[in-house]
């Protein structure tokens, strides 16, 4: 029989009318508590910590570190690779030297910079954030500890342990993962840009001021701006989700974890496939003032 529990089983037969009811009320059921984790995130920053609680802002501050700490040899290790592609390919592609430079560092600053910093970040989050915090509601569901309310009842008292507030354990992973997300892509584009740079002077002979110049004049203000807004934007949404995957009710077994990182990575990556195809439209094909860096729009005849 079909699980009528928090968390819904998958069919036990194979009907289409049944699997499109499940899919939607998953749907559903899964955007409503994305929703809600948010909301909630904003109103937990209204609340003072508890006694032995750790405050938001060092909660926070431990996450950006925790992520940049451990994110960037991968997102330099990533970076490089693709900074070497970029040198090499447009040489081969463009025939001409002058397009090294532009190639590797717009290319990287503008497009493929934040999208892979960002596809890294939703691997690291969805591993260890899913696991950390379905291995926390698991034995916080064992040891039964006691709520804020218990206190008002006088259930429990002050001394005893207290269950943390899931609210405030997403919001430190979330603001910490903006925070860290345009520090990681900056150092990913850098990182990149000093691998194309190398590959460039020992394969293709192109000079270090000549490769630079190129490339600074085809960088616009908006580039970097969009390191900072797709930084920001790409991490908050894996990080969002990433808790919300961790926070959902425990599931209890090695294969249920196991779906539920992998929905949570699949569901990033979509996320960020998405927004950067909305930057990208209202940014670059939205016109004045914004407009084209490359082509006119199209005139019609």
């Amino acid at each position: 029989m079909m699980d009528r529990g928090l968390t819904a089983g998958w069919p036990d037969t194979i009907n289409p009318l049944r699997l499109i009811g499940f899919f939607a009320f998953e749907t559903i059921r899964w955007c409503g508590g994305l929703g809600t984790l948010s909301v909630s995130m904003l109103a937990a920053w209204t609340r003072p910590a508890r006694s032995g609680e750790m405050s938001l802002h060092t909660a926070t501050f431990l996450q950006m570190v925790w992520l940049i700490v451990w994110g960037a040899p991968l997102v330099v290790l990533v970076h490089v690779g693709q900074g070497s592609f970029l040198a090499l390919q447009a040489f081969h592609g463009a025939i001409f030297l002058d397009a090294v430079g532009p190639v590797v560092g717009v290319g990287l600053f503008r497009n493929v910079g934040n999208q892979l910093t960002g596809l890294v970040m939703c691997g690291l989050m969805s591993m260890h954030t899913v696991a950390e915090l379905r291995l926390f509601r698991s034995k916080a569901d064992r040891t039964a500890l006691k709520v804020d309310r218990d206190l008002a009842k006088g259930i429990a008292t002050e001394q005893a342990p207290f269950l943390p507030d899931p609210a405030r354990l997403a919001f430190a992973r979330v603001v910490g993962a903006m925070l860290a997300g345009p520090v990681l892509g900056f150092i990913g584009c850098v990182a990149g840009l000093v691998a194309g740079l190398s590959v460039s002077r020992s394969i293709l002979d192109v000079p270090t001021v000549w490769f630079l110049y190129n490339f600074m004049e085809m960088l616009w203000a908006r580039d970097l701006v969009g390191i900072v807004v797709k930084g920001v934007a790409f991490s908050g949404a894996v990080a969002l989700i990433s808790c919300h995957e961790g926070l959902r009710r425990p599931e209890g077994t090695a294969e249920d974890l196991g779906i539920a990182i992998w929905r949570s990575a699949c569901l990033g990556v979509a996320a960020i496939l998405l927004l950067n195809a909305a930057w990208f439209t209202f940014m670059f094909l939205g016109g004045a003032p914004f407009g084209r860096t490359v082509l006119e729009p199209p005139v019609p005849r």
